[in-house]
């Protein structure tokens, strides 16, 4: 008789999410060079050189880890080059992925939203240059005016755009989780772990996925390794068995 095990769905049927993790800030090249630089011992008690420079480069610190947020942005031809991604592991792979934004038929609420909202920011803004500064003129007059004002511009520039996206039909696109690259359960049978010079003060390391000792896929700068890695090697293991089974179930019957 044929029986489900609860919680578990085939990968012949649907794939599933397992485990999902975001990168370290030791992913980048910044970041290791920062791990390096905390790493440092020379000092006494908590007056050391790493620790000094960790609480100096804060700002960095924060906008790396926010950085790994960012999505990709597309309009109309144009795709930002740089953008934060994501792993997943499922049933089926292990995955590379990012969060992209983009232009696409659709509602246009979302668009409506943004186009009012830059504009209701842009007159704010206005009105605060007006008064505060205490500004009769609408032209710049200073350095700070001048910040200022390209603000208020950008901000009018942008929810006329988005407005002329609404004419047109068009909305704000959020895909989440689309695949930059992946590699299959079946096309790796061990990951080794690689720590970069930087990569340790972060505990973190790159996971190497190989077939027979031949790299088939790598993921970057990933927190506490280890525990990913074990995860992984546990769904490799269960999909190949499960995927020889059926095939030596299909070959005796």
């Amino acid at each position: 008789m044929k029986q489900a095990i609860a919680g578990v769905t085939p990968a012949e049927i649907e794939e599933t999410t397992v485990m999902e993790v975001w990168p370290s800030v030791a992913r980048y090249r910044v970041g290791r060079i920062l791990g390096r630089l905390f790493a440092n011992d020379s000092g006494i008690y908590i007056f050391k050189i790493g620790n000094l420079i960790a609480l100096l480069s804060i700002p960095i610190g924060l906008a790396l880890y926010f950085f790994r947020l960012v999505p990709v942005i597309r309009v109309f031809r144009f795709t930002t080059p740089v953008h934060g991604s994501f792993y997943k592991l499922t049933n089926r792979g292990v995955h590379e992925l990012h969060n992209e934004i983009h232009f696409g038929p659709g509602s246009r609420f979302v668009g409506s939203l943004a186009g009012t909202g830059g504009v209701a920011v842009a007159l704010v803004l206005l009105c605060l240059k007006l008064s505060v500064l205490e500004e009769a003129s609408l032209f710049p007059k200073g350095p700070v005016d001048w910040i200022l004002s390209l603000v208020i511009l950008f901000h009018l520039i942008a929810g006329a755009g988005l407005w002329a996206t609404v004419v047109l039909n068009q909305s704000l696109q959020f895909v989440q989780g689309k695949v930059q690259r992946s590699v299959q359960l079946d096309r790796f049978n061990t990951i080794e772990t690689e720590q970069q010079q930087g990569q340790e003060w972060f505990d973190a390391g790159d996971l190497v996925f190989l077939m027979d000792g031949q790299e088939q896929f790598r993921l970057l700068g990933i927190s506490r390794p280890e525990a990913f890695k074990s995860t992984c090697m546990k769904a490799q293991m269960a999909y190949v068995g499960v995927h020889d089974a059926l095939q030596h179930s299909g070959a005796t019957a």
